[in-house]
């Protein structure tokens, strides 16, 4: 019988406050408060607790990238 090992990505994601139950982050470059839509995700080489990779959000926002 063979198993099969499920892995599971962990997602990080880092906010600097919450208006009106949506997230918002600065972004290093323009220094604009902008909504967590604006910044799109990363996969990190590093495995997980779970055996699956780490997600974290890019540093910066897509217009500056």
């Amino acid at each position: 019988m063979k198993t099969t090992k499920i892995t599971r990505d962990e997602v990080r994601i880092q906010v600097d406050e919450v208006r009106d139950q949506v997230p918002y982050r600065k972004c290093p470059r323009c220094l604009k408060m902008k909504p967590l839509d604006e910044f799109g995700l990363r996969r990190m080489g590093t495995v997980g607790k779970h055996g699956g990779d780490i997600l974290a959000n890019q540093s910066h926002c897509r217009s500056c990238r």
